[in-house]
C-alpha cells in the first residue's frame, strides 16, 4: 500500500522518479512481495540485504542506491501520510533540506515520553536545533547526501545525520506533518539489542564531537 501510494504522488509531481524499497533481511515474506512489486512497476527497486543489518545500514543502503538529484526517505510501517511529500517539496526552495515534525505522535504512552526525553539529550549534548529530530519523512539535495559520511548502522543515525548536516551549514527547513499509529505489526527498536546500540554510538559519537569542537 505505501508502494503504491508513492507511485501515485509522485507521478503526480513528476516524470522521472524512483521508488527504492530497502529490506533490511526480513524472513516474513518481503522478498517475495518486494520481488513482485519489482515486477509490477518499471519505476520501483527493491534492494535486499542478506542478514538483518540495523537500520542505519538500511538507510545507507537506500541512499546508495539513490539514481535522482532529489532524495526523499520515510520508514515502512504507514505511520506517515505520503501526501504530505507536497508539503515538503513545496518548502525546498531555499533549502538544502526539509524535515518533517510531528505536531502528534501517534505512539504508546511510554514511547513518547522516552522520545521526549532522547530529543532533549540530543539537543543538549549534541546541540542540535530542530523541532523534532527522530522524524524519518525527508527530503534532501543530493549534494547533501553526497557530502556527509554516515557510520552508525542503528536508530543513532538520524542524530548523526542532522549533527553533520547543520555542521555542514546546510539550511534546514521544517515542515509540520502527521502521524498514524502503526497498521501492520510492532516496533523492533524497543529490544535490548537495539537499544544499547543506540546508547553506545550515542556515547562514541558525543565523544568524537567534543573532541573536535
Amino acid at each position: 500500500l505505501l508502494v503504491e501510494s508513492a507511485m501515485r504522488i509522485l507521478k503526480s509531481v513528476s516524470d522521472d522518479f524512483e521508488v527504492i524499497v530497502v529490506n533490511d533481511g526480513s524472513t516474513d515474506g518481503s522478498y517475495e512481495i518486494l520481488e513482485g512489486l519489482n515486477r509490477k512497476y518499471p519505476r520501483f527497486r527493491a534492494v535486499h540485504h542478506k542478514t538483518n543489518r540495523g537500520y542505519g545500514a538500511a538507510i545507507k543502503t537506500g541512499f546508495k542506491s539513490c539514481r535522482n538529484d532529489l532524495i526523499f526517505y520515510t520508514d515502512g510501517d504507514g505511520q506517515y501520510n505520503m501526501e504530505e511529500i507536497i508539503k515538503l517539496l513545496g518548502a525546498l526552495d531555499g533549502a538544502d533540506m526539509v524535515n518533517g515534525y510531528l505536531y502528534t505522535r501517534s505512539d504508546p504512552f511510554y514511547r513518547i515520553i522516552l522520545g521526549k526525553v532522547y530529543q532533549a539529550l540530543l539537543r543538549l549534548i549534541l546541540r542540535i536545533n530542530i523541532k523534532y529530530i527522530d522524524c524519518d519523512f525527508r527530503l534532501f539535495r543530493r549534494h547533501v547526501i553526497d557530502n556527509i559520511k554516515l557510520d552508525s548502522n542503528g536508530g543513532f543515525i538520524c542524530a548523526e545525520m542532522i549533527k553533520k548536516i547543520s555542521g555542514k551549514g546546510y539550511i534546514i527547513k521544517e515542515v509540520p506533518v502527521s502521524h498514524y499509529p502503526r497498521k501492520n505489526g510492532k516496533s523492533q527498536f524497543f529490544n535490548f539489542k537495539n537499544v544499547h546500540k543506540l546508547l553506545l554510538d550515542f556515547v562514541k559519537f558525543s565523544i568524537k564531537n567534543k573532541r573536535n569542537s
